[in-house]
C-alpha cells in the first residue's frame, strides 16, 4: 500500500470484537470479498458476505469456492483476480445498484439464518426417514368422498343418498346422462373423464380436481353403503394414529355375512404358501380392501396417485404397498360396518377372474420382477392343478379353469376380454365389476 502511494487511504482494522461486528458492518458502503484461490485452499463459505447482507450492506465477491452459491443474485460476483472487474463492481454496488442489493441481501441473509438452516436439515432428515409433511388442524378435520361409477345409476343412488351432505365427487367412467342427472338431483359433483380408464384413472381424475384440496379422501364403491356417522368414525380412527395411511370398515354383504377386509400383500412366497395349503402361516402387515377406504392426505401427497396400469383390482393394493415401503400402515376399523353388495355389477365370473388375476400379475411383475412373477405363476398353476385333481364337481372345474388361466397368462387372457369389451358395447344394465379379493 505504501509502495503504491495508498497508505493514507487504507485502514487495517484487524480483528473486530463480536459485540462490535454489527456496528462495524453498518459503517460500510460496500463489502468486498475478493478471495483468490490457491492450489491448497479456496473459500469454503464466506460468512462475512452473509453477515454484511444481514446488516444492509451491498456485497461484491470473487467467484472463488462457495462464494457464488452464497452470494447468488443478492450481490455482484466477479472473476477471481480480475482487478478491473472488481473495481467496476464496487462502483456499481456502492452507487446505482446499492438500494437493490440491500433489499435482495436481506432476503438472502434470512435464508441463511440458523432457523432456516435448521429447517433445511429437518427436511433432509425427514426425506431420509420418509416422513410426510404435517397438515394443519383445519385440513385434518376435512374429508371428501370420491365414487368411481360405471353405469348402474340405481345402485349408485343407494350409495350416494346417505352421504350426499358431504363433499362428494362422482367420476362417471360411462358418461351416462342418467348419472349426471342423479348427481344434479342429489347435489353432488359429477366429473366425466370422457373414457373408461378404470378405477385408478377415475380416482386420479378426482384427485387432480379436488373439492377440498389437502383433505383426507374416502373412496367409496358404488355398490357399498356407509352413513355420515360411519365416515366420521373412520376419520377419527385415521387421525388417532399418525402412522396410518388408510383405514376401512368391517363389511357385510346383503346376506349379512361378514366379509374379510384385511389381507396380506401378495408375494411369490405367499403364493407358494397358499398353493401348499399353508396360507394360515402368512404373517406381517397388510392392506385394507378398497371398496370403502379412507386415505390420509399426507400419505396421498407422499405416495402419489394410483397406478393407472391397474384397470381393475389391485390398484389399492399397489398404493398401500408403496405407502408401506415408506413406513405407513393400514388398519380396519371394526366398530364401523359397511354394507357391500360385492360384484353386484357383474355376474360374469370368468371375466372377473381374468381381470383380478391379470392385476395380480401386474402387481407381482412391478414389485418382484419377472422372476418373482414366474415363481408365483407356477405356484398358482400347481395349486390349481392339485385342487382340480382332488376336488369334485364345480369346485374341481373352477380349479381347472384357474390352472388354464395361469398356463395361458392372466394378462394375455384379460387382453382378449378388453378387445371384446371395446368391440361390443355393454348393455345399459351392466357395469364394470367392482373390486374385492378373489381367492
Amino acid at each position: 500500500a505504501s509502495a503504491a502511494g495508498l497508505a493514507d487511504r487504507i485502514e487495517f482494522v484487524g480483528p473486530v470484537p463480536p459485540d462490535e461486528v454489527v456496528g462495524f458492518y453498518r459503517t460500510l458502503d460496500v463489502l468486498a470479498v475478493p478471495s483468490v484461490p490457491t492450489k491448497r485452499w479456496t473459500e469454503q463459505f464466506g460468512r462475512v458476505a452473509v453477515e454484511a447482507m444481514a446488516c444492509g450492506v451491498p456485497v461484491v465477491s470473487s467467484d472463488a469456492g462457495a462464494l457464488p452459491d452464497v452470494v447468488g443474485d443478492a450481490g455482484i460476483v466477479v472473476p477471481a483476480g480480475d482487478a478491473a472487474a472488481l473495481a467496476a463492481a464496487l462502483l456499481e454496488a456502492g452507487g446505482p445498484r446499492a438500494a437493490e442489493l440491500r433489499t435482495s441481501g436481506f432476503s438472502r441473509a434470512a435464508a441463511c439464518s440458523w432457523d432456516a438452516v435448521g429447517r433445511a436439515y429437518l427436511e433432509l432428515y425427514r426425506s431420509v426417514r420418509h416422513e410426510a409433511p404435517a397438515v394443519s388442524a383445519e385440513r385434518a378435520r376435512d374429508v371428501e368422498v370420491v365414487v368411481v361409477a360405471y353405469r348402474s345409476p340405481e345402485l349408485l343412488r343407494r350409495a350416494l343418498e346417505p352421504i350426499a351432505t358431504l363433499p362428494v365427487t362422482v367420476v362417471d367412467n360411462s358418461s351416462m346422462p342418467e348419472i349426471a342427472a342423479l348427481c344434479a338431483e342429489l347435489g353432488v359433483r359429477s366429473l366425466d373423464p370422457g373414457r373408461n380408464g378404470g378405477f385408478a384413472a377415475g380416482v386420479n381424475a378426482a384427485l387432480a380436481d379436488r373439492l377440498r384440496p389437502g383433505a383426507d379422501v374416502l373412496l367409496l364403491n358404488p355398490d357399498a353403503v356407509v352413513t355420515v356417522d360411519d365416515v366420521r368414525v373412520l376419520h377419527r380412527a385415521l387421525r388417532d394414529r399418525p402412522d396410518l395411511a388408510s383405514v376401512g370398515p368391517a363389511q357385510v354383504g346383503d346376506d349379512d355375512v361378514a366379509a374379510r377386509v384385511e389381507w396380506p400383500y401378495p408375494s411369490p412366497s405367499g403364493t407358494w404358501l397358499e398353493a401348499l395349503g399353508l396360507g394360515r402361516l402368512r404373517r406381517g402387515p397388510g392392506f385394507v380392501i378398497g371398496s370403502v377406504l379412507m386415505l390420509r392426505a399426507e400419505a396421498l401427497e407422499q405416495v402419489g396417485p394410483f397406478d393407472e396400469r391397474f384397470f381393475l383390482y389391485a390398484e389399492e393394493t399397489d398404493w398401500a404397498y408403496r405407502a408401506h415401503r415408506l413406513g405407513w400402515r393400514h388398519a380396519a376399523v371394526p366398530e364401523v360396518r359397511a354394507r357391500h353388495t360385492g360384484a353386484a355389477t357383474s355376474d360374469d365370473m370368468t371375466r372377473r377372474e381374468a381381470h383380478f388375476h391379470a392385476s395380480q400379475e401386474r402387481y407381482l411383475r412391478k414389485h418382484f420382477g419377472a422372476s418373482g412373477w414366474q415363481s408365483a405363476r407356477f405356484a398358482q398353476w400347481l395349486g390349481a392343478m392339485t385342487r382340480a385333481t382332488v376336488l369334485p364337481g364345480q369346485r374341481g372345474r373352477d380349479a381347472r379353469r384357474r390352472a388354464a388361466l395361469y398356463r395361458l397368462g392372466p394378462m394375455r387372457v384379460e387382453a382378449r376380454y378388453r378387445t371384446q369389451e371395446r368391440a361390443t358395447p355393454a348393455p345399459t344394465t351392466t357395469a364394470v365389476p367392482t373390486r374385492e379379493p378373489t381367492t
